[in-house]
C-alpha cells in the first residue's frame, strides 16, 4: 500500500506491508529526495510490533543503521560520505 501526503515543495511517501506496518518512507523537498527510511520488522508479529532494525539515508549521504536487540536496547552505528559541492542526494 501507499500513501502520498503533499504540502507546497514537501512531499512524503510510506509504503505499508499487508498487515500496515510503514516500511519504507520517502521524503522529497524541491522535487530532490532528502530522506529515506526502511524499517525492518521480525518474520513473525511480535508483541512490541517494533521493527527490529532501522536505515536513514539523508541529504548529504548520511546513513544511519540502527539495531534494535531488545525493547530497551539499540546498537546504532553512522556513516557518512562527502559528496562533491553541487551534487545532491
Amino acid at each position: 500500500m501507499k500513501h502520498k501526503k503533499r504540502g507546497g515543495e514537501l512531499q512524503k511517501i510510506s509504503y505499508f506491508d499487508a498487515t500496515g506496518r510503514r516500511v519504507l518512507a520517502e521524503r522529497y523537498e524541491g522535487g530532490q529526495l532528502t530522506r529515506l527510511e526502511l524499517r525492518e520488522y521480525p518474520a513473525r508479529r511480535t508483541q512490541y510490533g517494533r521493527p527490529t532494525a532501522s536505515w536513514l539515508l539523508v541529504r548529504g549521504d548520511y546513513l544511519r543503521h540502527q539495531f534494535l536487540s531488545a525493547p530497551t536496547h539499540a546498537t546504532t552505528h553512522y556513516y557518512h560520505r562527502l559528496r562533491p559541492a553541487g551534487e545532491c542526494l
